[in-house]
């Protein structure tokens, strides 16, 4: 082989080369290309995730529920409940029961009963623990006697665990126990139409305060 064949031999070479060469620059460009907005396109999601989150980190709640157990007594009562945060939410029970059931039992009463709640995990799952107030005023009548508030509601503060089980979206159930101290200023009388003043004590009492089944109907997001 001459020195022109050689020559001609090594220009083909190169021409081969070049071309592997700019196809896998060409190649790697594409990727290269391709991975830069994927790359950013990810930090943009998470960047408008992150800002919805900040704009809107909380949905307001508003649920209506009632104890069951005051019920078997015959008291009617009705609570509502909002949530301020995913930790924190304030709740607000009221009886009223203006009847009596017999001569010998019955339990006349209007309580209010407020309460705030802080929850383990987000609203509305699970356990929560809640410190409690209680104010009322009773007229209750029980065998030969009957006992009244004199002139005061009783009064009370508490601690408390409760549990909430959701069945769907809309509806639940909660069970919820507390404990704590009221004092009520108590007027005895005999149970019978205008019945004597027996006398009258200041009565405190520490211990089982609370006690509920709630069934819990959730109204809407605010």
């Amino acid at each position: 082989m001459n020195f022109k064949g050689l020559k001609r031999l090594h220009v083909i070479f190169f021409i081969i080369f070049a071309n592997v060469e700019i196809k896998r620059i060409l190649f790697l460009s594409l990727i290269i290309s391709a991975a830069i907005p994927i790359a950013f396109a990810d930090q943009t999601d998470h960047t408008e995730f992150e800002t919805r989150a900040t704009l809107n980190p909380v949905v307001h709640t508003v649920n209506i529920k009632s104890n069951l157990l005051p019920w078997l007594a015959t008291i009617p009562n009705i609570g509502i409940e909002y949530t301020f945060s995913q930790k924190i939410s304030a709740n607000l029970d009221l009886w009223y029961c203006p009847w009596k059931i017999t001569d010998k039992h019955s339990v006349k009463t209007v309580q209010i009963l407020p309460e705030v709640r802080w929850w383990l995990k987000d609203y509305s799952k699970g356990s929560y623990f809640n410190i409690h107030l209680t104010c009322g005023w009773y007229n209750i009548r029980w065998g030969d006697n009957r006992f009244q508030d004199a002139d005061t509601p009783m009064l009370g503060a508490g601690i408390g665990y409760g549990y909430k089980l959701e069945l769907n979206r809309k509806w639940a159930f909660e069970f919820t126990i507390g404990a704590g101290y009221f004092h009520t200023r108590c007027d005895k009388f005999y149970n019978l139409p205008n019945g004597a003043l027996i006398n009258t004590r200041n009565t405190s009492y520490f211990g089982i305060d609370r006690l509920g089944v709630n069934v819990v109907y959730n109204i809407g997001d605010l």
